[in-house]
């Protein structure tokens, strides 16, 4: 009889580990979580946003988007690491993820989170008001010199835009008025309101602008033109060797399965053959980059050192 009953109950172990998502072959019938650390509406809810409906169909699991904002984006991350380790929630890993750590923001470690795939990058740009004499980098850069310290770069502290302006700083030599504005909204009112001689934003925040004339985008900091702005010239094509963007991808909490990883990356990696996707991420100035493993974690280490030492040299 004992020998029945225990048959009996590894019967049900085995039934239970085939219908339990965290036994059941990745993705079973639960829905994908991705948690966006920023409010709706902004850079990084659009891009993913855009993203999530092929990268759904690619999984063949059904994917929401959560956004939960506060503290520079390390709210959300900290809930993303401490989620299950299932590949039911993925977090946004972004150059501002590694930032937040550097500045204090995020209590979370290099080791708390696995970098799953990437989408890709977006570069920042530089703008300034459109009535402002000022139509290059290399004209920025003469008036910088000119009236050392006083030409402001409107940013927000302890963010991407203020690692950036003082990136933009090193690379044309000259003392810039680093101005803490605040978020996106903030930098375009202090621009246009004649507060600060420019801002750092990405090319989408201030597209709409630059295209009315009420702002001028004078330098895009990625290794080629975009397509939005296909008359803008790059920083390196005026002279100014910087390249400053927002990495964009995934990470899972750590003890995520590699296989399930894998599969992360793999359906990830499909849509670069999506031209209907391609085609709108472009128009959000988002260049496809799409690695997975270890040519990822390679890409995530080599910007976090950059990160590091700029935190390093700004006081953090």
């Amino acid at each position: 009889m004992k020998k029945l009953v225990a048959l009996a109950m590894a019967g049900m172990g085995a039934t239970l580990a085939l219908t339990s998502p965290v036994f059941a072959e990745y993705p079973a019938d639960q829905t994908v979580r991705i948690v966006i650390p920023f409010p709706p509406g902004g850079t990084t809810d659009t891009v993913f946003r855009t993203l999530q409906p092929y990268f759904q169909k690619a999984l063949g699991q059904n994917i929401v988007i959560v956004n939960m904002k506060g503290a520079g984006g390390a709210v959300g991350t900290q809930a993303a690491i401490d989620a299950k380790p299932d590949g039911y929630t993925l977090g946004t890993l972004q150059t501002n993820t590694m930032i937040a750590q550097a500045v204090g923001l995020g209590d979370y470690t290099d080791e708390d989170y696995v970098p799953a795939a990437s989408i890709g990058f977006m570069p920042l740009a530089i703008t300034v008001k459109g009535d402002s004499p000022i139509q290059n980098l290399q004209e920025f850069k003469a008036a910088a010199k000119a009236a050392p310290g006083e030409i402001g770069v409107a940013m927000g502290v302890g963010t991407l835009a203020h690692f950036v302006a003082q990136m933009t700083e090193n690379a044309l030599g000259e003392d810039l008025k680093l101005i803490n504005a605040g978020g996106g909204a903030k930098k375009k009112a202090a621009v246009l309101g004649g507060h600060s001689t420019s801002m750092i934003d990405p090319p989408p925040g201030v597209l709409g602008l630059h295209k009315s004339g009420e702002a001028r985008i004078i330098a895009v900091f990625g290794p080629e033109r975009i397509g939005p702005l296909p008359d803008v010239p790059t920083a390196k094509e005026q002279g100014v060797d910087l390249e400053a963007f927002q990495m964009k991808g995934f990470f899972v909490p750590k003890g995520t399965p590699g296989d399930v990883i894998q599969k992360i990356g793999n359906a990830l990696c499909s849509l670069g053959d999506n031209a209907e996707l391609q085609g709108k991420l472009a128009a959000l100035a988002v260049t496809w980059r799409c690695e997975i493993g270890g040519d990822y974690a390679t890409w995530v280490d080599d910007t976090r050192g950059d990160v590091n030492s700029l935190a390093k040299q700004m006081g953090y």
